[in-house]
């Protein structure tokens, strides 16, 4: 199969919202920690224009095997590579409103009070898009629907495909990613690993090793970005803190500001389901490996999170704007992403 590499690039920033009728950064990366990191580690990607964009990606399934040595007289191969196989995923839109009434605008009245208004109204529709965002990419619909895509209730419009369905924990159940079903292709299932059995901080550090591994299998390098649940995120620590000897007799510390595996970032996430179930009820820990060099999200230059104007609707004493968003998830090569599942958090040696 043709190895080709997905130009994941980071162009805008992700969160973009009005402020004052300009962009600005809103979505507060303070309390979605994986949001931060996604747009931190460059996993976005900017079209010109989503109209004529194809949301298609290579399937990067394997390496070219026309490779061979040569002397200093030899031809040159020049015969193509096939197998290359796309892969295909579906453009999704997103929106928040921003409505201010004749009524508040006349309370507020004031150029200092109208900037307050906006801020509060702005900081509304932050938290709206920002717990929205976190939620739905984590586990899409909710319930035990946690691989399937969120579908509004109000105009039956279907958001990007959820992290569970990207990173599936049985990757051999029949189920379509990019319109490729990874029970018909074997190359095309991401790694997993099941903790049922699994009872100590060893046998837990053994098995986040190997999966690790297993990712990293093949060009294109390790996982270096780690999603948890809270209650894994702590095993993790206290499993360090167990092996950790403090040098000092005068402050007993556990010297752990930031929790990295391999020195690749570790981010816990409240609304991170329980994967190896299949729900959103955390019942079992979960342990998300992505590789974002395969993994990203693609947006529309000109709808990435892109304030409307503020107009006034029909028979409405009110001026309402919306904060716009037109992008897709995809990966390119599953299998350089894992997940571990079923994690008893309450291990304590």
């Amino acid at each position: 199969m043709g190895h080709v590499k997905p130009a994941l690039i980071n162009g805008e920033p992700l969160n973009r919202i009005v402020r004052h009728g300009n962009p600005q950064e809103a979505v507060s990366n303070r309390g979605n920690g994986h949001l931060q990191r996604l747009s931190e580690w460059a996993v976005f990607i900017t079209n010109t224009d989503a109209t004529v964009c194809s949301a298609g990606k290579p399937a990067d399934v394997g390496r070219n095997d026309r490779r061979h040595a040569i002397t200093a007289t030899a031809w040159l191969t020049g015969k193509p590579t096939d197998g290359v196989t796309m892969a295909f995923y579906d453009w999704a839109q997103a929106a928040v409103p921003i409505s201010i009434s004749g009524l508040e605008e006349k309370k507020n009245r004031g150029e200092a009070k109208l900037i307050d208004l906006l801020e509060t109204k702005t900081k509304q529709a932050e938290m709206g898009i920002q717990q929205f965002f976190a939620q739905r990419l984590l586990y899409g619909a909710g319930g035990s629907a946690i691989q399937t895509p969120y579908v509004s209730a109000m105009n039956g419009s279907t958001f990007v495909d959820p992290l569970p369905k990207h990173v599936a924990f049985d990757p051999t159940a029949s189920l379509s990613v990019g319109n490729l079903n990874q029970l018909t292709y074997t190359w095309w299932r991401n790694q997993t690993s099941d903790l049922t059995t699994v009872s100590t901080f060893a046998g837990f550090l053994k098995k986040l090793r190997t999966l690790r591994n297993n990712c990293g299998k093949g060009p294109g390098g390790t996982p270096n970005l780690h999603l948890t649940s809270q209650g894994t995120e702590e095993l993790y620590e206290a499993a360090l803190a167990a092996s950790h000897r403090n040098p000092s007799y005068a402050r007993a510390d556990i010297p752990f500001d930031n929790v990295a595996f391999f020195g690749k970032p570790v981010i816990w996430d409240e609304f991170m389901p329980d994967f190896g179930n299949g729900t959103v009820t955390q019942t079992k820990g979960t342990w998300l490996m992505l590789n974002t060099k395969f993994w990203g999200i693609k947006v529309d230059r000109d709808t990435n999170f892109t304030p409307t104007p503020f107009r006034t609707p029909e028979n409405q004493d009110a001026r309402t704007a919306h904060i716009l968003w037109l992008g897709s998830v995809g990966t390119s090569n599953r299998r350089k992403n894992g997940v571990m599942g079923k994690i008893d958090e309450t291990i304590a040696a």
